[in-house]
């Protein structure tokens, strides 16, 4: 093979090598384009289910408060429920001894 036919060769051979890289760089710049856009969409994602995370927290808070309320309620309307008992046959018991 000649001089000649030695650079031909070389040149085909860094032309195909160059175009290979052209088809890389294009191929890595459209997987980052890519990659980009689920990045962004994961992103709102995250902040959507965040906010909904945070509501369930503030429901979940509200409704121990409610409870915690309603426990107390429930507690002093035995205490009169008990006072009113107590009353009621006190009045019994004073009636019967005239």
């Amino acid at each position: 093979m000649d001089m000649s036919e030695q650079l031909a060769t070389e040149r085909r051979a860094r032309l195909a090598a160059e175009k290979l890289l052209e088809q890389k760089k294009s191929e890595l710049y459209d997987a980052n384009r890519q990659l980009s856009v689920k990045a962004r969409v994961l992103s709102r994602e995250i902040a959507h289910t965040q906010e909904g995370l945070e509501s369930a927290r503030s429901e979940a808070q509200e409704m121990r408060e409610r409870y915690v309320n309603a426990q107390e309620s429930l507690q002093n309307a035995e205490s009169a429920i008990t006072i009113a008992e107590r009353r009621l046959w006190d009045s019994l018991e004073t009636i019967r001894d005239g």
